[in-house]
Parts: C-alpha cells; sequence; structure tokens
C-alpha cells in the first residue's frame, strides 16, 4: 500500500483545481459553433485587418451596411460578417446558388437566387422578413429607389416591389432573362436583357419610352450618370447611350478578341472600367476621351469602386490595387493568393474585397 504524505494530497487538489478553472476558462472564451473564426493579421503595419474564408466561390460582390459585410457563395450560403472583426452575425442557406450581389436599405438586407427566390432579411439579426417567387433564376442585384426593390428575373420579367412588405407592384415583360442591375435616372428606368436589348421605362405607368438593340447581351451592371447610361455589353465595346431618347453618345471599342463581363463606373463626369487585357481605364463621360490608363498583370473583370479620390479594383493577378483617380498612378497594392473577381465595399476607413476562393479581406485604405 503506498502512502501519500498531506503534502502531496495538498499538491494534487491545488494542481486538480488550476486544471479545470483552465479547462472552463477556455470553454467559455470558444466562440459558438455556428461561427468561423477569421484570420487576424499579426502586425500593426500590415494592410490587412483580418480575413475570413467561406471555403466557397464567390461571384456575389459583397454590401457595407451599419458595422456588416454582407455577401453569398456559389453554394448558396448568405453571410452577414462583423466588419469590425471578422466574425460572422448570422448565415442563412439557400435551396440554390446565389450569384445575385445583396443590397441593404433601412435595415433590410435584399438579394436573389437561383431557387427563383428574392429574399428580404432583417439586416441585423437575419430575421425572414419575406420572400417573392419567380419563374426563373434570379442573379441580378437589386435597387432600392423610393420605397420600391427593383429586379430582374431570367423569367425575362423585371419586378418591382414594396420594399417593406413584398407586395408586387408591377412587371414589365422583356424580350429575354435579366441578369445586369437596373438603373434610375428621374422617372425613368433602365433594364438590359441576354438578348441585349436595352428599355428606358416610365416608372409610374411602365409604358416604353424607347428600346435598343445591340449586337452582345447585357449582362453587366449598368451605370448612369449626367443623363447618360454606361454600360459594356459582353464584348469589346463601351457604350455611352443618352437616357431620353436612346441615342448613342459614344462608343469605345478596346479591339480585344476575349469577351469580358466588366462593368462601368461613374464617378465626377469621368468612367472607370477594367478590360480583358489587364488594363484600368479612365474616359472622359461626357466624349469618351480616354484619360489614363494603368496597367496590372492580367485581366481585371470587376466593377471598380470610387472611393474619395482613390479608385480601387482587383484583378486575375491576385492583386488589389488603390491609384489616385485623376492621374492613374499606383498609390498601394495588396497581394493576395487567389485572384479577385468581384467589386469591393467601403466602410468606416476600409476597403472589404473578396477573392473568387472566398476569402474575404479588410484592407485598411490608408
Amino acid at each position: 500500500m503506498v502512502k501519500i504524505s498531506k503534502l502531496s494530497m495538498k499538491h494534487f487538489i491545488n494542481t486538480l483545481i488550476l486544471v479545470i478553472f483552465f479547462a472552463i476558462t477556455i470553454t467559455s472564451c470558444s466562440p459558438p459553433e455556428n461561427v468561423s473564426l477569421p484570420v487576424v493579421s499579426s502586425s500593426a503595419e500590415s494592410r490587412m485587418a483580418w480575413k475570413f474564408w467561406t471555403s466557397e466561390n464567390v461571384s456575389s460582390s459583397p454590401c457595407y451596411y451599419n458595422k456588416t459585410i454582407y455577401y453569398a457563395s456559389h453554394e448558396g450560403t448568405f453571410y452577414a460578417v462583423n466588419s469590425e472583426n471578422g466574425y460572422v452575425r448570422w448565415r442563412f442557406t439557400a435551396e440554390d446558388y446565389i450569384f445575385s450581389s445583396p443590397t441593404a436599405v433601412d435595415n433590410i438586407v435584399y438579394f436573389g437566387s437561383a431557387d427563383k427566390n428574392f429574399y428580404a432579411f432583417n439586416a441585423t439579426d437575419g430575421t425572414l422578413l419575406w420572400k417573392f417567387k419567380t419563374d426563373g433564376v434570379v442573379s441580378s442585384s437589386p435597387l432600392v429607389n423610393n420605397g420600391v426593390v427593383y429586379f430582374g428575373s431570367y423569367d425575362s420579367y423585371l419586378y418591382a416591389l414594396d420594399a417593406r412588405t413584398g407586395e408586387l407592384k408591377w412587371k414589365f415583360k422583356t424580350d429575354g432573362g435579366i441578369k445586369a442591375r437596373v438603373v434610375v435616372n428621374n422617372n425613368s428606368i433602365f433594364v438590359g436583357t441576354v438578348r441585349g436589348k436595352l428599355y428606358s421605362l416610365n416608372i409610374s405607368d411602365q409604358k416604353i419610352q424607347w428600346e435598343k438593340q445591340f449586337p452582345k447581351r447585357i449582362i453587366s451592371n449598368l451605370e448612369s450618370g449626367n443623363n447618360t447610361i454606361y454600360f459594356h455589353p459582353r464584348g469589346s465595346i463601351l457604350y455611352a447611350v443618352n437616357a431620353s431618347n436612346g441615342e448613342i453618345k459614344w462608343e469605345h471599342n478596346f479591339n480585344e478578341t476575349t469577351e469580358t463581363d466588366s462593368a462601368p463606373a461613374y464617378n465626377d463626369d469621368k468612367i472607370y472600367i477594367g478590360s480583358n487585357q489587364g488594363y484600368l481605364y479612365c474616359f472622359d463621360a461626357n466624349n469618351g476621351t480616354q484619360i489614363w490608363k494603368y496597367k496590372a498583370g492580367e485581366a481585371i473583370y470587376p466593377q471598380p469602386l470610387i472611393i474619395f479620390d482613390r479608385v480601387y479594383v482587383g484583378s486575375d493577378d491576385r492583386k488589389f490595387y488603390a491609384l489616385n483617380k485623376n492621374d492613374g498612378k499606383l498609390i498601394w497594392m495588396y497581394e493576395a493568393t487567389i485572384r479577385f473577381a468581384t467589386r469591393a465595399c467601403y466602410g468606416d476607413g476600409f476597403v472589404y474585397v473578396i477573392s473568387h476562393h472566398g476569402y474575404l479581406y479588410a484592407l485598411k485604405i490608408e
């Protein structure tokens, strides 16, 4: 029989108490099972504050609203991520993939899915407020204007719903599926189709004001500014169309053989757009004169983001660029391991950008 001294027993008990204490502490500090862990930068000097990996491919551009980043994956998971630390606030899984980029207004976040539904969620807690069923894939990104949310579907309809209740106000039948986000200019709404037709509709009575056929399908987002509609059908020509009558003000042929889906961005009477040859262009929005261009390593497909005096865009060369919007000079560049394929968003001194393989990066702009 082994005798245990009082001193040894006391040491054993103290050790056991410490082990139990640390086990409880570690357990209580662990995140809930439904919250993914972000990777936080270990260097205070690093451009990246944190990154979060969904483990799924992403084509949905992120949206910033109230310290939250919203976006979705190919596999149909929609994420709401805390913009300050990269932790998941809530998530939702649709019945099919999601290519639609979300929009958040008045604490409601909207997006569509290939399950043919258009969704509206409480932006704070992820409660489903309503959903609207169409007869086709909904991959276009929504636009909210004056209490109405507009979106297109591959069933060829443009829908206008009450943004709060989801009640159908009206719908308009086009000649084909709708993938590109629509734009509103004054009392007109403009919609492009995969068959290459651009419509101008009166919002009040949905009558066609004009329509124009283009040689390539319109699948990248429309942009508006200075009573002009700017868009880039799948091909090599950028168009500037008079919003009042549909006449082409100017066009620019990139003379590139490979088709691209890049979309233009309007800011301060300038148009910014990427190309499949790796150039980011800046044009005079009034006449199409090239002001500058910047060469990246590979193709630039995302729509540029313009914030303050800078233009931000990612490339297939796995680099994310911050350029001076006036002269195109490089201010800084961040290199990742996977190509960037979606537009970035901005909030509280950071740009948030997603790589094609699902990494969400929070990058300091200064």
